[in-house]
């Protein structure tokens, strides 16, 4: 995922292409599906910011062939146009770009964001609601995960985004490197890595890959969500911004620090890039890195990965406070599908994108290609479970026994927590300030009005 919550296939999947102009072109005629044609008659075009090619993301590839797919299947009815943007993967400056967009009235019709870029667009008003769409087809609505949509509705309950997918998130770790360690099976609870990440320093090798946002954040939710009393930070609490009076927050602060000042990370653990965690991993560098299965298809079999690395790496739920105890970050609704479409005949062929994508076929489709899950339930056959990345799918049948699951910090967090975060970390682990001032802080930064 990116600097504010996202997949790392969206950090590193930015194409540089011109911007386009996003206008509609006029429809042309047609019509031969043997539906009723639309008031008005014509094809209904509708534009895509999300869907340009891309030889470097999966997650835009993917949903560039997804969009000729889509074209087919509604030849003379609906036709989604590609516009190249170079927004169209992550970006620091993607909310700020389609703001400018809704204040210009010329917000595309499909395009996508994570939660924290969805709640400041949404108050331009220029969002499409997808509660009435969703409520007109009772079965669509109820093919996806329960608690899919929860951090894209708005106060009154509206839907302004289709969840992308719906991943359980783990921790990659390295056998080999453990394996040279003396370590032989990955730690089951929090001692057994400190005494791990010890044995793997002796060898001159980082234990634990990260960034200072993203991979660093998820083991933080690890440490937190594992506790039995850190669920509900994680649901609420990080919302309030009260860190400093919780004692399961201060404990895995406390901890996740320890691991930087006795050396478990890599040296450039405070960058703010996930690339900077991403490659002491794939460079045979560091032990283990926490990430989404999406890691596997982008990174881990991609070309920077050291030969052979895919063959030596397993994917496993985090530690626990016991081994009884271990848990896993479950996203849902991390980032989402939105849409400017105003008028009722482009809203209609975005719904039916919508459910085109959510389908059986294509949600299938999407994890072969992508590694991510999706946000519909599948019962899937045992010849489809083989057909799918073996160390994500082992993980997703391991969390339906564990004990405890919990969102990400992202996942309800105040929109300014990604940059009070970034800005705060260093200095703490640097000790330049202490546990109490460090969340204090936090807290307050991440809930000011100005972020």
């Amino acid at each position: 995922m990116t600097n504010d919550g996202l997949p790392s296939a969206r950090r590193r999947g930015m194409v540089a292409a011109a911007l386009a102009a996003l206008a509609l072109a006029l429809p042309a005629c047609g019509g031969d599906d043997g539906e009723e044609p639309r008031q008005g008659g014509g094809v209904v075009e509708i534009t895509c910011a999300a869907c340009q090619e891309s030889p470097t993301d999966p997650f835009l590839q993917y949903n560039h062939d997804l969009v000729e797919r889509f074209n087919t299947e509604h030849e003379g009815r609906y036709r989604v146009k590609v516009v190249q943007n170079q927004y169209a993967g992550s970006n620091p400056d993607r909310a700020q770009y389609y703001q400018r967009l809704a204040l210009a009235d010329d917000l595309p019709d499909l395009f996508q964001l994570t939660q924290t870029e969805l709640r400041s667009l949404v108050q331009t008003g220029k969002v499409m609601d997808f509660t009435e769409a969703l409520d007109q087809d009772p079965e669509w609505r109820d093919s996806f995960f329960e608690a899919a949509f929860d951090s894209l509705r708005g106060d009154d309950g509206q839907t302004w985004a289709i969840p992308e997918q719906r991943d359980a998130i783990g921790i990659y770790y390295n056998e080999r490197l453990l394996a040279d360690a003396g370590v032989d099976a990955f730690p089951a609870t929090w001692d057994e890595l400190d005494a791990a990440c010890a044995k793997v320093k002796q060898t001159g090798k980082a234990c634990l890959a990260m960034d200072g946002d993203w991979t660093t954040l998820l083991m933080w939710a690890n440490l937190i969500g594992t506790d039995p009393d850190g669920a509900g930070f994680l649901a609420e609490g990080v919302a309030e911004g009260d860190y400093a009076e919780d004692p399961v927050v201060v404990r895995a602060t406390e901890t996740l620090k320890r691991w930087h000042t006795d050396g478990f990370t890599n040296s450039d653990a405070f960058s703010g890039d996930y690339q900077d965690a991403a490659s002491a991993y794939l460079s045979g560098d560091a032990a283990m890195i926490a990430n989404g299965p999406w890691m596997v298809s982008t990174d881990i079999k991609g070309k920077d990965a050291r030969k052979g690395l895919y063959e030596q790496t397993g994917y496993s739920a985090s530690p626990g406070y016991g081994a009884d105890q271990r848990g896993v970050i479950i996203v849902a609704g991390e980032g989402g599908w939105v849409s400017g479409a105003q008028d009722e005949r482009e809203q209609e062929a975005v719904t039916a994108f919508m459910k085109f994508l959510t389908s059986r076929e294509e949600s299938l489709e999407k994890t072969a290609k992508t590694g991510a899950y999706p946000p519909v339930e599948l019962d899937l056959t045992a010849g489809e479970r083989k057909s799918l990345e073996p160390l994500a799918g082992n993980l997703v049948t391991e969390a339906a026994e564990l004990p405890h699951t919990y969102p990400h910090v992202y996942f309800n967090a105040p929109s300014g927590f990604p940059r009070a975060w970034k800005n705060l970390w260093p200095a703490y682990v640097k000790g330049e300030l202490d546990t109490q001032e460090f969340l204090s802080r936090l807290g307050s930064d991440a809930t000011s009005p100005t972020g």
